[in-house]
């Protein structure tokens, strides 16, 4: 091997250093580019998002974090638990609901998906070992970097706002066990907006009652005379407020109104019930779609058929309604670019 005399060496070697240091700065610049989240404007309901250079909304933020669910297995009653109603965390285990929920949250604290593993470590080992050594668990995972201590809280209290009445856990009455008052709650408090008036659009008019009267199916209403009553009453302030839906055959159509992450609803015809599934809006080749836990095969997957075809398989449901979740102000710079 030739080598060149000491002193060139000396400046060829300065030289490469440099250039190493730059090939160095220039990755990280890249690198900070495509990790560090986009900004997008915020979508106006009805009508299709402004969105930044590459596209990206706050609805695809929800996609997103949404399809790191993929696969997690469908189990109904995770919330039912022993003794006082409390906050449960189960990102393993999910129902329609509960996945919505926690999609909702995660985005609202600013979550990103790289993040979830390591979320879902943090609470499993708080549930298999308790809360005292799992503080052990989520602090390593905070010292390495992939929970942040505040946001992991911050999940905590925005799910406790989407999940019961005025955003507080005060009891097993206190959360929102009809869809449609969960919709409406959570828009009061200006957390979404619903969509009541699609093209195609019919009224729904409320009449509940199906859990006061199902009380056999619930395990924290069998035999407890009182809180069912109390439950009745919730039930008839509901009764007579009309919202709007649309019926399976305009589906199609109003496809061109809807955006990825809008929450939609399945309108059930089931005596006194108002929705029987839900999940969120996603669309692949300008098709929309439906990102849910399913219990078709009792996971959370992408429906196999655009969701005006799928729909038509699912007995008792007349339609569907639409909510967009609105863009919390901590989270409007956390959307994700694309993988």
């Amino acid at each position: 091997m030739h080598l060149l005399p000491g002193k060139k060496r000396g400046k060829v070697g300065s030289l490469l250093l440099a250039l190493a240091l730059t090939g160095v700065l220039a990755y990280w610049i890249l690198y900070a580019a495509n990790a560090l989240p986009a900004r997008a404007s915020i979508p106006v309901a009805g009508q299709r998002p402004v969105t930044d250079s590459v596209g990206w909304t706050y609805g695809t933020y929800l996609v997103a974090l949404g399809e790191t669910f993929i696969g997690t297995p469908y189990v109904g009653g995770t919330l039912e638990v022993e003794g006082e109603e409390q906050l449960v965390v189960n990102l393993e285990e999910v129902d329609c609901t509960t996945f919505v929920e926690y999609v909702l949250a995660l985005a609202a604290a600013g979550m990103q998906p790289e993040e979830l593993p390591h979320l879902r470590t943090s609470f499993r080992a708080e549930r298999e070992v308790g809360k005292e050594r799992a503080d052990e668990y989520r602090a390593a995972a905070v010292f390495e970097g992939f929970v942040d201590a505040q946001r992991r809280a911050l999940f905590m209290q925005e799910l406790e706002q989407y999940r019961y009445r005025g955003g507080r856990c005060m009891g097993y009455l206190s959360r929102l066990h009809y869809f449609t008052e969960w919709l409406l709650d959570n828009e009061q408090r200006g957390r979404l907006k619903i969509l009541r008036n699609l093209p195609g659009s019919v009224p729904l008019p409320l009449s509940l009652n199906f859990m006061s009267t199902h009380s056999h199916l619930y395990p924290r209403l069998a035999g407890q005379a009182i809180l069912v009553d109390s439950l009745r009453v919730l039930e008839q302030r509901l009764t007579n407020i009309t919202l709007s839906y649309l019926p399976n055959s305009e589906i199609a159509a109003a496809e061109v109104h809807l955006e990825e992450g809008d929450v939609i609803a399945f309108v059930t015809e089931v005596e006194g019930l108002d929705v029987s599934h839900t999940g969120l809006a996603m669309f692949r080749d300008d098709r929309l779609y439906l990102l849910h836990a399913s219990t078709r095969r009792n996971v959370v997957e992408r429906s196999p058929q655009v969701l005006s075809e799928y729909i038509k398989g699912m007995p008792g449901v007349v339609g569907i309604m639409v909510a967009r979740a609105t863009v919390p102000k901590k989270a409007q710079s956390c959307i994700v670019q694309p993988k």
